[in-house]
């Protein structure tokens, strides 16, 4: 299963802070957030990829090895996607949230 997020939905706040965290570093960095090229990268600073390849994006959660992860996918920006992944419980979670915003008309 892979939860994508478009640039109309409105995230979750822990979302938004990884989202917001992850943008302003590319933007110290100096990576063009302009439109101008498309950017694909992960919620997480890929420097430290070692240390959180199986964890959820959600919880911060290491996922053992023999359980799933679920793909994140959110574009915050038009021409940026950031990936994550999300442990189980965390993507039952973030279904029965978007379908309950959904269900009442709220983000």
């Amino acid at each position: 299963m892979t939860t994508v997020y478009g640039p109309d939905h409105e995230p979750a706040a822990w979302l938004r802070a990884l989202e917001t965290a992850r943008l302003e570093a590319m933007r110290a960095e100096g990576v063009p957030l302009d439109g101008s090229a498309d950017v694909v990268t992960t919620l997480r600073d890929p420097s430290l990829a070692t240390s959180w390849g199986r964890w959820c994006s959600r919880c911060q959660v290491q996922v053992p090895a023999n359980e799933s992860l679920s793909g994140l996918v959110t574009t915050p920006l038009p021409g940026v996607v950031l990936a994550g992944a999300l442990c189980p419980a965390c993507a039952v979670a973030e279904t029965a949230d978007a379908s309950a915003s959904a269900a009442t008309g709220t983000a």
